[in-house]
C-alpha cells in the first residue's frame, strides 16, 4: 500500500462499527456488484467472429443437471454448501462432475475453438492452450453470464458469484496431448497450482471413452502451503491416500471448484481417443467488497498476455465504482467523520496496490510446482525445464487442428 494512507489499519478494519450500523461492518458489509461490460474494442490479434455461431440459447445449449454432492475445505462431503454471510469466504472445495451442456451445446463450443486454433499458445505450466475466446465469440460470453448457470454456480459457492473481470478468462481451453514418444516424458496437462481467480467451472468437451491419464487431482491438506510443502517432501511422489481425485464423467459435464484455495493439477493423458479438451470458465464473488483473490502476476508474466493490463485496471476501477456505489447510497448520516474517513481509505487502498501492481511497483506470489523440473516454479529455470511441454504444443496445434476439422474422433498414438 502506498505510503501516502495516514488511517490505520486497525480503523479501517473497524470503519462502520457503530456508526454505519444500517450499513452494516466493513467486515459484514455485502453490496452486489453487476457484471463489467467488455471494453470498448477487441485486442489487436483477435477478430470478432460471433456472426459464424448460432445464438446462445439456454433452452437448446444446457442441460443442467445440478450437482448432489460437494467436498468442503476440511474434506468432509455435504449435501448443499453452507452460505456465507457478509464477505467471507467460501468454504467450497469442488463439486462433484454434473452436466452442464447438451450435445449441441457441446457441438457449437467445439466449432467455435476450431476457428480459433490460431490462438493456440504454450506456457511454463501449461503445454497447450487457448485464452480469449471472449473477444471473439458472443456465444462464449453469453454462456459465462447465463443467469440460469450463475444461479446454480452461486448456491455451490454459498454466495453469488458472477463471471471474473478478466474476458480474457472467459472459456480459457487446456488441451491434453500424448507425446510422440515413450522416450518423451509425459507432460501433465497442468502442474501442481492454486488458481489465480477464486473459483473456476470444468467442461469436459472431448470424448472421455477409454481415457487413461488428465485426472484432476488435489492435495488432501488444508491450505496451499501445507500443500506445496507435501509435494516438496514427497519430491512429488504424493501417496493415493493424501490425494483426492476427480471424475469429470463425461463429455459435456463439469465441476466447480475453488481453486484459488487447493493444491490441484492434471495428469498427462497417456491413452486416450482424442486430445483432452477442458473449457475453463472463471468466477469471482459478487460482492464488491470481497477480498479480491486475482493474481495479476499470472497472467501478466507467466502468460505473456499484454492484454491483462487494461483488463486488470478495469476491473479494479469497477469494484472501487461499486464500492463508492454502496458508500453513496448506503451511509447513514453522523457527527464522526472518522468512519467515512477510514472507509474511503479502504476503497483507496486497493486502488494504490492496483497502480503500484501496474507501475511494477509491489510484487504478487503466485506458485504452481514444475513437474518436469522437479521443484517449485522459478523464473530464472524457464527456457530447459519446459521443453518438452513446448515440442507437445508445437505439434498439438496440428493435431488438434485435425480433429476440430473431423467428424469422427482421431485417435492418438504414442
Amino acid at each position: 500500500m502506498s505510503g501516502v494512507l495516514s488511517v490505520s489499519e486497525l480503523e479501517i478494519a473497524n470503519a462502520g462499527k457503530g456508526v454505519f450500523s444500517a450499513f452494516g461492518d466493513v467486515a459484514d458489509l455485502e453490496f452486489e456488484s453487476g457484471i463489467i461490460p467488455m471494453p470498448m474494442s477487441i485486442p489487436e490479434r483477435f477478430q470478432d467472429k460471433s456472426w459464424m455461431e448460432p445464438e446462445f440459447d439456454p433452452a437448446i445449449h444446457l442441460a443442467i443437471e445440478r450437482p448432489k454432492k460437494m467436498t468442503l475445505l476440511d474434506f468432509s462431503e455435504v449435501d448443499k454448501t453452507p452460505e456465507v454471510e457478509g464477505n467471507d469466504k467460501s468454504c467450497l472445495a469442488y463439486t462433484q462432475a454434473f452436466r452442464l451442456l447438451s450435445d449441441e451445446g457441446v457441438r457449437v463450443l467445439r466449432e467455435i475453438l476450431a476457428r480459433n486454433m490460431d490462438l493456440v499458445r504454450s506456457s511454463e505450466r501449461i503445454p497447450s492452450y487457448i485464452r480469449g475466446l471472449a473477444h471473439t465469440s458472443k456465444f462464449i460470453r453469453d454462456l459465462n453470464e447465463c443467469p440460469l448457470v450463475l444461479d446454480v454456480l452461486s448456491e455451490c459457492a454459498g454466495y453469488r458469484v458472477i463471471p471474473h473481470y478478466l474476458p480474457m478468462n472467459y472459456a480459457h481451453t487446456n488441451f491434453g496431448m500424448l507425446p510422440k514418444s515413450h522416450d518423451v516424458k509425459s507432460v501433465p496437462v497442468d502442474q501442481w497450482h492454486v488458481d489465480s481467480v477464486p473459483f473456476v467451472l470444468i467442461i469436459i468437451l472431448s470424448d472421455m471413452t477409454d481415457m487413461i491419464g488428465g485426472e484432476l487431482q488435489c492435495i488432501k491438506r488444508v491450505g496451499r502451503e501445507a500443500g506445496f510443502k507435501l509435494i516438496e517432501e514427497t519430491k512429488n511422489e504424493v501417496s493415493d491416500s493424501e490425494m483426492l481425485t476427480v471424475s469429470y464423467q463425461k463429455q459435456g459435464y463439469c465441476l466447480f471448484m475453488q481453486g484459488s484455495e487447493i493444491v490441484h493439477h492434471v495428469t498427462a493423458v497417456k491413452k486416450a481417443v482424442e486430445p483432452r479438451i477442458t473449457m475453463v470458465n472463471s468466477y469471482m464473488p459478487a460482492n464488491c467488497f470481497a477480498d479480491d483473490r486475482t493474481v495479476y502476476k499470472t497472467f501478466l508474466e507467466l502468460g505473456k498476455e499484454k492484454e491483462s493490463i487494461l483488463e486488470f485496471a478495469r476491473g479494479r476501477a469497477w469494484r472501487a465504482k461499486t464500492q463508492l456505489e454502496a458508500f453513496a447510497t448506503r451511509a447513514p448520516y453522523s457527527d464522526d467523520p472518522r468512519p467515512y474517513v477510514a472507509f474511503l481509505t479502504r476503497v483507496l487502498s486497493e486502488l494504490s496496490m492496483t497502480v503500484d501492481l501496474l507501475a511494477a511497483k509491489a510484487d504478487q506470489d503466485f506458485d504452481y510446482f514444475h513437474e518436469v523440473a522437479g521443484d517449485k516454479y522459478n523464473e530464472t529455470k524457464s527456457a530447459e525445464s519446459t521443453k518438452a511441454g513446448v515440442d507437445a504444443s508445437r505439434r498439438s496445434e496440428e493435431e488438434i487442428t485435425s480433429l476440430m476439422k473431423s467428424e469422427k474422433p482421431v485417435l492418438i498414438k504414442s
